[in-house]
């Protein structure tokens, strides 16, 4: 990609923009500069039905859709504290990224929006009106993303994770490597079959990824 998503993909710029003139007439595409972002007034959907309304900016980094934008509530409504999904910066927690490129059969930006956007402001207009998270919940901060990766990879252990993602980011699983389950047996007489499944679901472009990610976070906790 030569330039911001915005400049280099002509399509894609008009399918956000085609998005939010069909369902999201008080959102407005903006640029300045280099990047790409939405503000203006969210519409929390339920039963067809609008039951609330949150001030958001959304912020698209520059290589999207290959990472997710960076979505704020900037009304005020919102307490910035991880029991309410909202980081300390004021950036919130839809969801855990990877199980969105690996999980989502639609990744569409009309699919975001109705989705992981949509479900993060239902839950919070509910949690307001005195109900519960209406979609269960994971653990707050690393441990929630520690929790995603051990089901997305079907293993426990932050040590086990690592292993797993670095194997998975070869291009071919090799019979005669040291198993990552930590077996110490060769992946040919341990679980060959399971991971070249696995690595049909994560390919080693996500894997990559997912280990960009969580190396650092296992470092620190």
């Amino acid at each position: 990609m030569t330039g911001p998503w915005h400049v280099a993909n002509a399509a894609l710029k008009e399918e956000v923009q085609a998005t939010l003139d069909k369902f999201y007439p008080n959102l407005i595409f903006q640029v300045r500069g280099d990047t790409a972002s939405v503000v203006g007034t969210f519409p929390v959907m339920h039963d067809n039905v609008v039951i609330d309304r949150f001030a958001i900016l959304m912020t698209f980094p520059n290589n999207y859709p290959d990472d997710l934008p960076v979505v704020r509530e900037i009304g005020g409504r919102l307490p910035w504290i991880l029991d309410r999904h909202v980081n300390l910066n004021g950036t919130l927690c839809l969801l855990v990224p990877d199980e969105w490129f690996i999980l989502a059969e639609d990744q569409s930006f009309a699919a975001f929006m109705a989705g992981p956007v949509r479900n993060f402001f239902l839950g919070q207009a509910l949690v307001e009106a005195g109900q519960e998270w209406p979609f269960g919940e994971r653990q707050h901060g690393h441990r929630g993303l520690i929790d995603a990766y051990e089901e997305m990879l079907g293993v426990n252990g932050r040590d086990t994770i690592l292993r797993y993602l670095t194997s998975l980011q070869r291009h071919e699983i090799k019979g005669h490597w040291e198993c990552p389950c930590g077996s110490s047996q060769t992946v040919r007489r341990c679980h060959l079959d399971p991971l070249r499944a696995l690595q049909k679901k994560i390919s080693p472009k996500n894997a990559r990824r997912m280990f960009e990610r969580i190396q650092p976070i296992l470092k620190a906790v």
